[in-house]
């Protein structure tokens, strides 16, 4: 009958400390906040800034190889690198775009925003492919202007973009954050 007496208490016990005590669910953070806002904020506002003077540089770019262009005839070379300069900016324009909506979806924690945000970044390595195809389709490899220079623009061109995706998907599939504030939509 003691025994029964302590056993029960102790139950009692645990079972007012475990009432107390919140679940592991409830402990994690279910709001934008640390590295989920600094991802946002990336995708926001960072990243179309360094994109957006990326582009304007290709913009000058394209101006000057028109004026070079009408000062010496048509030029196949100019003409194909002026090509890809245009392909690649309305890429990264769309590009900037829908890294900007997912950073709001995320942002705004709707509907299937982790999924989106994955499709974003997805759509980076698709852009690293598509640039690299189309500058050696192109023969930007082999221009002259482009002499020693093809790695220096090559390396920088593939690996953060591909980082920048490494990092931040998986950050997505792993971070706690993510899975209480979206509920795990995946």
């Amino acid at each position: 009958m003691e025994e029964e007496k302590i056993i029960q208490s102790s139950i009692d016990e645990n079972e007012s400390i475990n009432e107390d005590k919140p679940a592991d669910t409830e402990l994690l953070p279910k709001r934008v906040g640390g590295w989920l806002l600094l991802f946002i904020i990336s995708l926001v506002i960072i990243t179309p800034i360094i994109n957006i003077s990326s582009i304007i540089k290709s913009i000058q770019t394209i101006n000057s190889l028109s004026f070079e262009a009408m000062g010496s005839g048509f030029n196949t070379e100019i003409a194909q690198a002026r090509l890809y300069l245009i392909l690649e900016t309305v890429i990264s324009c769309m590009l900037i775009l829908f890294g900007m909506f997912a950073g709001i979806c995320l942002w705004r924690t709707t509907k299937n925003a982790v999924k989106i945000t994955k499709y974003y970044l997805l759509c980076i390595l698709i852009k690293i492919t598509l640039s690299m195809i189309l500058f050696y389709a192109f023969g930007l490899h082999n221009a002259p202007y482009m002499q020693g220079s093809v790695m220096s623009i090559m390396v920088p061109m593939v690996l953060q973009p591909l980082i920048y995706f490494t990092i931040w998907y998986s950050y997505l599939c792993k971070s706690e954050r993510v899975k209480a504030t979206y509920n795990s939509e995946e």
